[in-house]
C-alpha cells in the first residue's frame, strides 16, 4: 500500500497537482485511493493513462461546486 501511495503522490507533483485531501485504504487485496483536488482536462487524461491496467479502477469526480 505504501509504494501505491508513493506511486500516486509523485505522479500528482509531477502534474503540478495540490490535492485538499489524499487518503489510501485497503479493501481485501486492492488499494484504494482517494483525493480531491482541480484537475484540467489534460491532467484527467494523464491520470487515466498511468493507472490504467489490470487491477486498478480510475475515477474522477468532478471537483466543480465542492467548497466546504
Amino acid at each position: 500500500m505504501e509504494s501505491v501511495a508513493s506511486e500516486v503522490q509523485r505522479m500528482l507533483t509531477e502534474l503540478r497537482i495540490k490535492p485538499q485531501h489524499f487518503r489510501v485504504s485497503m479493501v481485501g487485496t486492492s488499494s484504494i485511493v482517494e483525493f480531491q483536488a482541480e484537475v484540467g482536462h489534460r491532467q484527467q487524461e494523464k491520470i487515466v493513462e498511468q493507472w490504467n491496467r489490470v487491477g486498478v479502477v480510475t475515477e474522477i469526480v468532478p471537483f466543480e461546486g465542492h467548497r466546504e
